[in-house]
């Protein structure tokens, strides 16, 4: 796999210090505040690297600090806890831009201070997640959460989808449009998934054979590969499945292998109920209580008029947690 590596400045190969293990670190942020959808963008960039390697048979030892305390003790916090999991000197350590100075550098000052050798080969950095065209921040009230999205409706597996529309380096400009425009893709890929899973017999799809070696497969892992290509690398996803020279059982087993990358769930997706009530919403409410019948109605018509707050005070209400 090749990325860029902030430290030397260019895209390079990763080659790890030990044959077939990755050790990797990934910063989180501080404990004052929530964790926003541009914190998630960082994540989800070093869970794509993860599943990159573990794809590919590398054994990951992957540790993430969700939460540090702040001020003064952070720097010297990452330190003890890469250098206690992963040893003095190990692969990958990713995080946000925005960590790149005083953090990271602190981190490699201190710790090679310490050790006298390398501490990190590869630092990977995600860019900022703007909304609106503006930084988030709590000040200007666009620092949403998962919570927040989910509350306006949104399936936050969208947002996954939202962030493979851009190159993890490059800025990407958060929108609830731009949102929507995800959510409905991702509805598509569900669907599409689906109706090919309908066409196909169901134990071929879900058999533990190992799939050949395919060009598509090549096509998809070289752009994923590629500095974590994901716009091109799902290109490649559309592409194949409109594809008619592949048989459909064909397509779908090619489409839950590469999610082993991708992490959309498509799996989940076609084993549960979701695509029937995305076909017949109304024949599957027949099929639940009358009392949460009624309260997903209900809650529809409120996020329909935008009114998320009673919409989230009806999907937290005792029938709907209890039906769950």
């Amino acid at each position: 796999m090749k990325i860029y590596n902030t430290l030397t400045k260019r895209i390079e190969e990763i080659v790890p210090i030990e044959d077939g293990k990755i050790k990797m670190y990934s910063c989180g942020p501080t404990v004052y505040r929530f964790i926003h959808i541009g914190n998630l963008r960082t994540f989800t960039m070093a869970d794509w690297i993860r599943r990159t390697f573990a794809y590919r048979g590398f054994q990951v030892l992957h540790v993430k600090m969700l939460a540090r305390p702040g001020f003064p003790g952070w720097h010297i916090e990452c330190s003890a806890m890469s250098i206690k999991y992963l040893g003095e000197h190990f692969d990958v350590h990713t995080g946000g831009v925005d960590n790149i100075f005083p953090h990271h550098e602190d981190e490699i000052a201190q710790s090679e201070g310490f050790t006298g050798q390398q501490f990190v080969n590869y630092w990977v950095h995600a860019q900022h997640l703007l909304a609106d065209g503006q930084k988030m921040a709590k000040s200007t009230g666009n620092a949403y959460t998962c919570e927040e999205i989910e509350v306006r409706g949104f399936d936050p597996m969208a947002l996954r989808y939202f962030y493979t529309t851009a190159l993890y380096r490059s800025r990407l400009n958060f929108t609830f449009r731009a949102l929507q425009a995800a959510q409905t893709a991702l509805e598509r890929l569900r669907g599409l998934a689906y109706r090919l899973f309908t066409q196909s017999d169901r134990e071929r799809v879900f058999s533990a054979e190992p799939l050949a070696e395919h060009c598509w497969r090549d096509a998809f892992l070289a752009e994923v590969e590629n500095d974590l290509n994901m716009p091109r690398a799902m290109s490649v996803v559309w592409e194949m499945l409109r594809s008619k020279e592949l048989e459909p059982v064909d397509r779908v087993r090619l489409l839950l292998d590469w999610d082993r990358i991708l992490g959309f769930n498509l799996k989940g997706y076609l084993l549960s109920e979701r695509p029937q009530k995305k076909a017949d919403p109304e024949s599957y409410l027949t099929s639940v209580p009358s009392g949460v019948a009624m309260e997903v109605r209900e809650r529809g018509k409120l996020r329909a008029h935008r009114d998320y707050a009673h919409a989230r005070m009806l999907r937290t209400s005792p029938t709907s947690m209890n039906f769950r």
